[in-house]
């Protein structure tokens, strides 16, 4: 059971680390500066394309998007690091 919460603990810790990630690239928008806008602004989507389970009833549709730049990136290594450090 420990090795199970321990999964779901890096889960959450890692996807708290990508909102911190955005969060810090969308605060580096906001710096006036051209180069650091095309740095913090380029990403790169991936995704997995929906899929439809209709059941006549009712439908599922089943998607997943994940629009990654810089920020995100550094907020994967930062909630992995957090996580290391947490799990001491």
């Amino acid at each position: 059971m420990k090795n199970l919460s321990s999964i779901w603990f890096f889960i959450i810790i890692v996807i708290l680390g990508i909102l911190i990630g955005n969060v810090i690239s969308e605060l580096m928008l906001l710096i006036p500066l051209n180069i650091l806008t095309k740095i913090f602004s380029t990403g790169f989507p991936i995704s997995l394309h929906t899929a439809t389970f209709d059941m006549k009833v009712f439908q599922f549709d089943f998607g997943f998007t994940l629009n990654a730049n810089l920020g995100t990136v550094f907020g994967i290594f930062l909630g992995i690091y957090l996580y290391r450090w947490m799990s001491r």
